[in-house]
């Protein structure tokens, strides 16, 4: 086992090694020598001076893609420095480091250098997380000081040169085909007009419907992270995503993307699209019902407002039949509606989903949902606890989980 002592530590210390830290192995009465000590003196070294020199950038790169960054650390000091240490590299708009300004690369590694000497890197780096403008790169050496120096004001350099970050953008109605690498974001942009605001707008991501896992945030104005963002995608571990932009603003709308294939490290192909939407319905949740009793279902799409009614239409042209629902109630400005169907006897077949404002507006998803030969009711119960095991000297909290689930036809 290797320990790291920080190069600033000075004077008598205690290493204490202790097994079975958490008492799990019962020992009867040997619970008294899990304990080792031993003592050490530790002498920081005499201060180096590290600071960076020639920083090399490139001239432009698309958001979310790799390009290389190289720099020189130089030890300026009159003494060697050696250690472990962290460089950072940093996205700013000025030649100042502050808190906001973006981390696209940390470097660790050791450092050992003499009076004088200096070693080059060239890194690799992504440029995720940052928006379409001119910046400067600012690198930071010895960024935890770990390595004792003479003056730790001068670690901060920036580049002279801007990179210029650009994002690519999307069009309505335009299929944007493209790869995917785990660990990879990618970045685009899509522009509202002010004669669409007001308007619904679906994204739709489509990957590998096998393997692929992933994910499309948006938010109008300013690049998405998974932990700042107007919209999410809504199907956890899933290879097709879609976003719908509700009421949208003027102005540009940006997307990330992100995922991976499951045991796969190939690019995975993607394609995305966004549409101005109409009244229309995307999705019907179940698709299907047993005709033994009522089915509650939930249809998502875009202004399904001011409905006089919901309906099932029989896909079988030649003979004209439909259900009513008899009662619906519409969810987050017409983007949700819940509507409960009583299925008791009705024809068995495929049936198209339709929402009618009006009389005269009318969305139809065809051939959405089945009516099957219900089987009655068929309450299941579950259950399981966690842990499985405990230790009887120890208090232990135990999780106790209940599933009650009916897999009948009504």
């Amino acid at each position: 086992m290797s320990v790291f002592v920080p190069a600033s530590y000075s004077g008598n210390f205690f290493i204490i090694y202790s097994v079975d830290h958490g008492n799990l192995v019962f020992e009867h009465q040997q619970e008294n020598n899990n304990i080792l000590l031993t003592s050490i003196v530790a002498t920081p070294p005499p201060p180096a001076d590290l600071l960076i020199t020639n920083v090399l950038v490139p001239d432009g790169v698309l958001a979310g893609q790799t390009a290389s960054v190289t720099w020189n650390t130089e030890n300026t000091g009159t003494n060697p420095a050696s250690g472990i240490f962290r460089e950072i590299v940093y996205l700013s708009p000025d030649t100042t480091w502050n808190l906001e300004d973006e981390v696209i690369g940390i470097w660790d590694g050791q450092v050992s250098l003499g009076p004088g000497a200096a070693t080059t890197k060239t890194v690799a780096l992504p440029y995720n997380n940052v928006t379409n403008a001119e910046y400067h790169t600012i690198i930071r050496t010895d960024a935890r000081n770990n390595i004792p120096e003479s003056n730790e004001s001068n670690n901060d350099t920036y580049s002279y040169d801007l990179t210029n970050v650009d994002i690519e953008e999307i069009f309505f109605d335009y299929i944007k085909e493209t790869f995917l690498t785990a660990g990879v974001n990618r970045y685009y942009k899509l522009f509202v007009d002010a004669e669409d605001a007001g308007r619904n707008i679906l994204i739709t991501l489509t990957g590998d419907s096998l393997n692929g896992i992933n994910q499309m945030y948006v938010k109008h104005e300013a690049v998405p992270t998974p932990a700042d963002h107007d919209y999410a995608y809504s199907e956890p571990f899933s290879p097709h995503q879609r976003v719908v932009i509700r009421n949208a603003e003027p102005g540009y709308y940006y997307i990330m993307v992100s995922g991976y294939r499951v045991g796969n490290t190939m690019p995975q192909p993607l394609e995305i699209l966004a549409r101005l939407l109409t009244m229309e319905i995307l999705d019907v949740t179940p698709n299907e019902g047993g005709n033994r009793g009522y089915t509650t279902v939930e249809i998502f799409g875009s202004d399904l407002i001011l409905l006089s009614s919901v309906q099932l239409i029989s896909a079988d042209t030649a003979n004209y039949y439909s259900i009513p629902a008899d009662t619906f109630i519409i969810l987050e400005d017409g983007v949700r509606i819940v509507a409960r169907f009583n299925l008791i006897d009705q024809p068995l077949g495929i049936y198209h989903v339709q929402c009618i404002r009006e009389e005269s507006w009318v969305a139809t998803l065809q051939s959405s949902f089945t009516v099957i030969e219900g089987s009655g009711p068929d309450l299941q119960v579950h259950w399981d606890f966690n842990p499985k095991s405990y230790n009887p000297r120890f208090t232990t909290l135990f999780q106790i989980k209940v599933d009650v689930e009916n897999r009948g036809g009504c």
